[in-house]
């Protein structure tokens, strides 16, 4: 008997184990409830900005029945395949079979709203696509007065460094212009991410723990912005910058592939920074192929830097931007806990359930610095609402924690009801 039959056999948990997991889906519930109630209590005042449904930002609607019965037959059988697929499948086979299976899941979702959904998201006039005719100058112009002309440029431009309407750029270059080629980038860098993450599960700890994690990464709530947001692409970077980084013992030209990722990821977003600890855990035991991953992360900076972008003086860019905007007006105790709310939708029941029956100490210092990362980055207060998509890089490393649950079925079920609920009710800007 594999191990993951016997975990999957074990049945219910003793009573003992199963006050702690309890608690743990008692606590993540309660925290969204209780950060939509405040939500709608302060929304009717314009405190919060974000929509009628706070803390998303978004509207609420009500999907038509005819529109809901394709993604939920697709739960249906996603959690009835994926388990005995985790456990029987070729690890080779299983890999990009399960990303398959994550990026379809993720379209299945944002197409109850028409196929459109996959790229309309991605041309509103506050997204980094509007900012693209400030390249018609040049990359090198466009890096060097960047900070200065940040007040022009769009939403998301501001609040980020100038990376992601780079990507934009190198798509169009390359023949791949538009929303559509944009839409496929996000879904299958997104998507991605679930072999990244499993494949460092798999070296961290053992093959069993990662085929027990690899459908909870699939059938995830964060495929709700996975298939609309350029986040995804954000969290493919770093998920595979950070499994090259556990591999980079075997090779210098992995490590050096690794620091050249994790540089990039710098300059998708600055609230990438805040994953410096999961990198450190990544590198651990690999002193080797270190000086060489920090020599690829710096060609990266030391190439932005000569072109004339700064990173900290973007970063401060921003700041005031974000001062300038909405981020003061909302109130920071609200959304201390909105976002950590918006995370647990991210992650979903079997997410906090999980991080109350982890055991596995291999896996403890992922889990553990992505918990550091998110509690800086909720404290620090910068980031106040929208975070469904800027938590994106940070979700699928607590989701290995749900490895630990047996019966996963029932949990997938859960996970899988919450990603149609809020689809089905919440018509999100991404």
């Amino acid at each position: 008997m594999t191990s993951l039959q016997r975990v999957t056999q074990a049945g219910a948990l003793p009573a003992c184990r199963r006050r702690p997991v309890r608690l743990a889906v008692a606590g993540w519930a309660g925290l969204i409830v209780l950060a939509v109630t405040f939500g709608l209590i302060s929304e009717p005042d314009r405190r919060l900005k974000l929509g009628n449904v706070p803390p998303f930002i978004g509207h609420a609607r009500l999907v038509p029945p005819g529109r809901w019965v394709l993604p939920a037959a697709v739960a249906v059988l996603l959690v009835a395949v994926l388990p005995v697929v985790a456990e029987r499948w070729p690890w080779r086979r299983l890999l990009p079979a399960s990303s398959v299976a994550a990026a379809g899941w993720a379209v299945v979702l944002a197409t109850t709203d028409g196929w459109s959904r996959l790229w309309t998201p991605l041309q509103d006039p506050w997204e980094y696509r509007s900012t693209l005719p400030a390249l018609r100058r040049g990359v090198g112009p466009f890096l060097e007065t960047f900070t200065t002309a940040l007040p022009s440029y769009s939403t998301h431009t501001q609040g980020h460094p100038p990376g992601p309407v780079l990507v934009l750029d190198g798509l169009s270059h390359l023949g791949l212009p538009g929303a559509g080629w944009e839409a496929v980038l996000v879904i299958a860098a997104g998507s991605s991410a679930t072999a990244a993450v499993a494949i460092v599960v798999r070296r961290l700890a053992d093959e069993a723990t990662a085929r027990r994690a690899l459908p909870f990464l699939v059938l995830a709530p964060t495929a709700l912005w996975v298939a609309t947001s350029m986040d995804a692409f954000f969290l493919g970077v770093t998920a595979w910058g950070v499994t090259l980084l556990v591999l980079a013992d075997r090779s210098r030209v992995v490590a050096l592939a690794a620091g050249l990722l994790l540089g990039v990821s710098l300059y998708l977003s600055y609230a990438l920074v805040a994953l410096a600890p999961l990198a450190l855990v990544a590198a651990r035991n690999r002193a080797r192929s270190l000086p060489v991953a920090a020599a690829g992360g710096g060609v990266v900076v030391a190439a932005f830097s000569a072109a004339g972008f700064s990173w900290p003086s973007g970063l401060t860019a921003t700041h005031a931007a974000w001062a300038a905007g909405v981020g003061p007006i909302r109130p920071y105790g609200y959304f201390l806990l909105a976002d950590l709310a918006l995370l647990g939708v991210l992650v979903g029941p079997a997410g906090a359930a999980g991080l109350a029956r982890l055991g596995d100490r291999r896996l403890w210092p992922v889990v553990g610095a992505v918990l550091l990362a998110v509690a800086v980055s909720d404290l620090g207060g910068f980031e106040r609402g929208e975070v469904e998509r800027i938590w994106l890089p940070f979700a699928p490393w607590l989701l290995i924690s749900a490895a630990a649950l047996p019966t996963p079925r029932r949990w997938l079920a859960a996970q899988a009801a919450v990603a149609l609920a809020v689809q089905l009710v919440v018509l999100s800007l991404w």
